[in-house]
């Protein structure tokens, strides 16, 4: 037999993962940005600081699911062009990679690239 709680808790997941997909980013930033005015008016006139304070921290507090919300949506956000950059990497880079010439000895003055040494860009003059 099925407790009454836990078929609630069913329904209650379900409808979670129904509506998650419904909050945007910008949805969840426009109430936190609206929360964020009316926390702020009610310290501004509530005579007792200790009592405005409190109601704040609750209203914080009863937000909590919609910041965890909110923080997966900006996960997810991050790493769409992450995945989509490791997805259509194309293999034809490798080889370049591999073409690099790195054999000219850490001594010398050439320039890797070019082959030249500064003695070769300067102007010759005619000294004997």
């Amino acid at each position: 037999m099925q407790s009454p709680t836990g078929s609630d808790d069913d329904v209650m997941e379900d409808t979670e993962a129904q509506t998650s997909s419904d909050w945007t980013l910008q949805k969840l930033a426009s109430i936190f940005r609206q929360v964020q005015v009316l926390k702020d008016m009610i310290v501004e006139y509530d005579p007792s600081m200790e009592r405005g304070i409190m109601v704040t921290r609750g209203i914080t507090a009863s937000l909590k699911p919609l910041e965890d919300l909110f923080d997966e949506a900006k996960k997810r956000e991050r790493q769409l062009p992450i995945t989509m950059f490791l997805n259509r990497a194309p293999a034809a880079a490798e080889p370049i990679i591999l073409r690099r010439e790195v054999s000219v000895p850490l001594t010398s003055s050439r320039n890797p690239r070019t082959g030249r040494s500064p003695e070769d860009l300067r102007p010759r003059t005619e000294s004997g």
